[in-house]
């Protein structure tokens, strides 16, 4: 599992999925002043856009809870990063939706936390650094700030062994925010898309 899966999951559980994500998420583009992708309170998707086939789920609509993480425009599509919540499992899952006009579709998901399923391999690279930047400056809110993200970053390191591994996407989102790779990383390089 890359490091920024693993620690997202780890502070996630400890802010119980509140709600701060999303307003800790708005704040640091002003508190970070780098460029911060568009978060905005999540407009309801339609039934059709919503993960599907997720077993013990009958109904997505009314079973799972979407929480909008980050969002950006490309080559006129919207893109939606939502950490998705089922009544058992407190743990959330990545979920991006593509909206273009009134078209709606999933188009990432990862419920079983799979370590080597890259943003990258389901849509175009610079979404995919977009999203994951966004997903890194909620981490690092959620944790407090950057000192307190590298400090709990270092932490984890040293308790579960250096890095071996990081995709592309998030490389990029590290060096955006002035975080230092660990020394062992092998990038995993994105295909053309």
């Amino acid at each position: 599992m890359t490091l920024l899966k693993q620690l997202f999951r780890q502070w996630y559980w400890i802010a119980g999925g509140s709600i701060t994500v999303l307003l800790l998420s708005t704040v640091s583009g002003i508190l970070i002043g780098s460029y911060t992708p568009t978060i905005a309170s999540a407009p309801s998707l339609p039934s059709t856009c919503l993960p599907q086939n997720l077993p013990g789920i009958r109904n997505p609509a009314s079973e799972l809870k979407l929480k909008q993480v980050s969002s950006t425009r490309y080559q006129g599509k919207e893109y939606r990063l939502y950490d998705v919540t089922r009544p058992a499992t407190p743990m959330p899952f990545p979920y991006v939706v593509q909206i273009q006009g009134a078209s709606c579709k999933g188009i990432y998901s990862n419920p079983m936390g799979d370590p080597d399923d890259y943003f990258h391999l389901a849509m175009p690279l610079p979404v995919a650094r977009q999203l994951t930047l966004g997903r890194l400056q909620a981490a690092i809110q959620q944790a407090g700030g950057l000192p307190a993200f590298r400090d709990r970053l270092q932490r984890s390191q040293q308790q579960y062994g250096g890095v071996t591994q990081m995709a592309e996407e998030e490389v990029w989102a590290y060096q955006q925010m002035g975080l230092a790779l660990p020394d062992n990383v092998r990038v995993v390089k994105a295909t053309t898309r």
